[in-house]
């Protein structure tokens, strides 16, 4: 009688910690996705701006997460090997429509002890970071091609 009551015991645990495992929730995964970017009248040796179209995504909010602004990115050059040190978010311009929501990144070269950098004459590549609460939740690199000739 008490091996019985083991066993059913046992038997009760192991369905609970199947069911357990089974609902356990599915972790949530956050992306940036780099559309479009329009150079505007930016070219090697000005400042002019750059914008960027940026969603991000979760599994929870595929259409894109809404409601984020400048604090919740920032942008850096992963490598100063390309003629670029110093880069600057000036403004992040919200676009929602349609159920979704995305975001005007507007860049620009930055300015370093007094003096506003220019844009290079050669390509770049850039990290944009999404923060949430401070803490970065996710990356996405990114090239400029900024050539003098360039159409």
């Amino acid at each position: 009688m008490k091996h019985t009551r083991l066993i059913l015991g046992i038997f009760i645990i192991a369905i609970l910690a199947i069911s357990t495992a089974d609902s356990a929730p599915t972790p949530v995964r956050t992306m940036i996705k780099i559309g479009s970017i329009d150079y505007g009248s930016a070219a090697p040796g000005n400042s002019e701006p750059v914008t960027i179209m940026v969603s991000v995504l979760s599994t929870v909010y595929p259409q894109g997460i809404c409601g984020l602004d400048k604090s919740n990115f920032k942008i850096e050059v992963p490598t100063h090997g390309f003629g670029y040190t110093a880069i600057a978010i000036k403004k992040v311009i919200e676009v929602s429509g349609g159920g979704s929501c995305s975001y005007k990144v507007v860049i620009a070269p930055g300015i370093y002890m007094g003096n506003q950098y220019k844009w290079a004459n050669s390509a770049g590549a850039f990290n944009l970071y999404y923060f949430k609460g401070g803490n970065q939740i996710a990356v996405a690199t990114f090239n400029l091609k900024m050539y003098a000739n360039w159409p």
